[in-house]
């Protein structure tokens, strides 16, 4: 659009209230993105390749609106799913950082925590980080306050309450 071709340099400041809403994420943003134009290859090969086959000698790139800059996850919730339970660990800090690329296609850094309370010793803080692109899905990790925890039991904690020994040995629960 003629809007579009004119635009050379935007700054969107979020409000106070914008949040990140998803089936798994609630997450106040803050921070500011820079609105720009950015070539689109995708486009341009598709239209080189249209041209050899057309003998046609036109081939004009396009542009997309893109995104830059980061954007911060100030506080929220991050809903994980194991099936027979969910868990709902709180937001501690992110951010989001879109590249100037016309795919709209961000990297996320988020890092949330859930308490296990145990009852005859200390809980156990399990830390989960989502971390990669939005597209296709980005990774979770998951980290305990206690590094002798192996990961398949922090998300037996997380289901049980329990480590996987003590489901399959009741002696060990004591």
């Amino acid at each position: 659009t003629p809007e579009e071709q004119n635009l050379r340099h935007l700054v969107i400041n979020l409000g106070d209230d914008v949040w990140l809403k998803s089936k798994e994420a609630n997450v106040k943003l803050g921070g500011s993105l820079n609105l720009t134009r950015a070539r689109d290859d995708r486009d341009a090969a598709r239209a080189f390749d249209r041209d050899l086959l057309t003998d046609s000698t036109t081939t004009a790139p396009k542009y997309r609106l893109a995104l830059s800059g980061s954007l911060s996850a100030d506080r929220g919730t991050y809903l994980l799913d194991l099936g027979v339970v969910k868990r709902e660990f709180q937001v501690t800090s992110g951010r989001i950082s879109f590249f100037g690329t016309p795919d709209f296609n961000p990297a996320i850094d988020v890092a949330a925590q859930y308490r296990v309370k145990q009852s005859n010793r200390a809980d156990i803080l399990v830390q989960a980080r989502i971390v990669g692109n939005f597209f296709p899905q980005p990774a979770l990790q998951l980290t305990s306050n206690d590094a002798s925890i192996s990961s398949s039991d922090l998300v037996s904690y997380l289901a049980t309450g329990r480590s996987s020994a003590e489901l399959t040995d009741p002696r060990q629960a004591s």
